[in-house]
């Protein structure tokens, strides 16, 4: 009997497992079609902070710890790549332009290490 019963607790972690990774999956593609319709054959002005309010939007609700809406670095860190992006809707400078295609991606990773990690040492040590 009790062999039943964690068998039947295993098979319920499984599909909220399986249900979770389907949701990924399928934001995924979400995502790769968004850049597909934003980015292909276009230039780059308004489409570059779409999409990367629209990945910030999938990171945010994929995380498993909710972050507080706190004035902290990660939270400045934030600010400040969107605020990068939107500048190729406003600004046409090209070497600005190069400097910030290389810039966003970079703090963009960096932002969501410091947003997912559980380190135990904090990010200036």
């Amino acid at each position: 009997m009790e062999l039943i019963s964690l068998q039947q607790i295993e098979n319920t972690n499984d599909t909220i497992a399986n249900k979770k990774n389907s949701y990924l999956l399928i934001g995924s593609l979400a995502l790769g079609l968004l850049f597909n319709l934003l980015f292909f054959e276009k230039p780059l002005g308004l489409s570059y902070p779409l999409y990367l309010l629209a990945l910030y939007s999938f990171v945010f609700w994929n995380l498993e710890k909710r972050p507080k809406l706190k004035f902290t670095f990660t939270g400045l860190l934030g600010i400040s790549i969107v605020a990068l992006s939107f500048s190729y809707f406003f600004f046409s400078n090209p070497i600005f332009a190069v400097l910030n295609f290389l810039m966003i991606p970079t703090l963009f990773v960096a932002h969501t290490l410091l947003l997912t990690s559980n380190s135990r040492y904090k990010w200036f040590e």
